[in-house]
């Protein structure tokens, strides 16, 4: 026998036919473009893509300015102590354009006649190419130097060259020699590797 659907039934049958269609398109269809978008999803590469490549730029331009810097200057080696003139030195070159400066002077150390005296600077500038200006200055100073561990920071900006504020630290060191030194107090003597060698031969 053949059913004969009334209007009712129809309307029924319908709508069931919709609310199945609903599910299907949700489980299989919705869920399976929502799960595939959201695997390949790129936003977050991106945006640690763009931080490593900050962070790239960041640290090319500092390797950049430590070679040019490290190599020691022409100056000349004064006579030890000379913590005063190089102290004044320091003071001309950084009071000029840098801010928020700090100097830690270490015990200077004598290997034979040759002393170094180590010092850590750190200091905030306006740019980078202050920052190097200053570097450059410190490193041409009259005394003989050699600048290591350079560091060249800015701030939030994504370039280190549109950076408004840059911070830098570094190492320094002057080289004196205590030939014709009237005193030697607060020095460290080293005993030169020669001696050591030396005294090992002969034990």
């Amino acid at each position: 026998m053949k059913h004969k659907f009334t209007i009712r039934e129809k309307i029924l049958v319908l709508l069931a036919a919709l609310v199945a269609m609903g599910v299907f398109y949700y489980s299989v269809v919705y869920k399976t473009v929502m799960n595939t978008i959201e695997k390949y999803d790129t936003t977050e590469i991106l945006a640690t893509q763009s931080e490593m490549e900050t962070k790239y730029l960041k640290y090319t331009k500092m390797k950049s300015a430590l070679s040019e810097q490290t190599s020691s200057n022409k100056g000349s080696v004064e006579v030890y102590n000379n913590l005063a003139n190089e102290v004044s030195a320091l003071g001309d070159v950084l009071n000029s354009n840098a801010n928020n400066i700090s100097i830690s002077w270490a015990t200077p150390e004598a290997t034979d006649t040759v002393v170094r005296r180590n010092a850590s600077i750190s200091f905030k500038t306006s740019s980078y190419d202050n920052a190097k200006a200053l570097v450059e200055r410190v490193q041409n100073l009259k005394y003989r130097l050699v600048i290591s561990d350079l560091s060249i920071n800015g701030g939030s900006s994504t370039l280190l060259s549109d950076s408004n504020e840059v911070s830098v630290s570094m190492s320094v060191t002057f080289f004196e020699t205590t030939e014709g030194a009237t005193s030697l107090e607060g020095l460290i003597q080293n005993k030169s590797s020669d001696s050591s060698s030396d005294t090992t031969s002969s034990s």
